[in-house]
């Protein structure tokens, strides 16, 4: 048996396919880099800027409608308070006042939450209700920052270090890998094919090799996943520092939003 694993591992190592999955997920762990540093994806003061334009949309949509209208002029004075709250923070970004902050992005939350409980959210047009943060997003942001203000976190207005990483990386990790985990053990049982003289010359059973190639498989794929992942942290540690490792990931449960370090959240995603 441990003779046919050997043989088995010489096998996956010298298979381009698998050499090629290899650079393909070390494609995706630039990508996530070139997003945090060069699209400045979690750029709290961008993505407050872009809130902001959406909901001066929003309100000119609205108040050209009907603002006469009961029903749509709370939905007016919702989104009216959203846009007061964004323009405030984006001063409060520039003198870093932490307590503030945190207080006034939790209100905002819960008027986004409110927003869709009005009957005239409904009536809105679809290119309309886009602009508007989801249910999802605004319960997810109640957690964040709640979780934030009782921890006393800071808020990380840059997220160009292993913290932002590893959160962008955790957000978008789940398709890649699949994608990833799926086309590196598609060939698992069909490589016998290229090698059938071989693989009869070992006397082993038809489960001891089906068994053997899991091991393989399996173990590499899952190996190849934290190395890369563990090069890729410890390079943007040396570029660009850690950041704040207790900055929260939100988890959603039986109906219920509820935050976590990232460490403690990374142990529970892999696990």
């Amino acid at each position: 048996m441990k003779t046919y694993l050997l043989f088995e591992l010489k096998l996956f190592l010298k298979e381009a396919k698998n050499r090629i999955m290899f650079l393909i997920f070390s494609a995706f762990l630039l990508f996530v880099y070139f997003l945090l540093v060069v699209q400045g994806a979690g750029n709290v003061e961008q993505e407050q800027a872009e809130e902001m334009n959406a909901s001066r949309v929003a309100i000119s949509s609205i108040a050209a409608a009907n603002v006469e209208n009961e029903e749509k002029a709370e939905l007016y004075e919702n989104i009216y308070k959203q846009q007061q709250l964004r323009t405030q923070q984006s001063n409060v970004i520039r003198f870093e006042e932490h307590d503030w902050y945190l207080d006034s992005t939790i209100e905002l939350a819960q008027l986004q939450i409110d927003l869709h409980t009005y009957d005239a959210f409904n009536d809105l047009d679809e290119a309309l209700k886009n602009l508007i943060p989801s249910v999802h997003e605004a319960r997810t942001d109640l957690a964040r920052f709640t979780y934030m203000r009782d921890k006393d976190i800071p808020i990380m207005y840059d997220q160009k270090n292993v913290a932002g990483f590893m959160m962008l990386y955790l957000n978008t990790f789940g398709v890649a890998a699949f994608v990833f985990l799926l086309l590196y053990n598609g060939s698992l049982l069909t490589n016998d094919l290229d090698h059938q003289t071989m693989v009869k010359g070992y006397p082993v059973i038809y489960r001891q090799k089906i068994i053997s190639k899991l091991i393989i498989y399996v173990s590499a794929s899952f190996l190849s996943i934290f190395l890369l992942t563990g090069f890729a942290v410890v390079l943007v540690w040396v570029l660009h520092g850690s950041g704040e490792l207790a900055y929260p990931m939100i988890v959603y449960d039986q109906h219920a939003y509820y935050a976590l370090p990232i460490t403690k959240y990374m142990f529970i995603y892999f696990g």
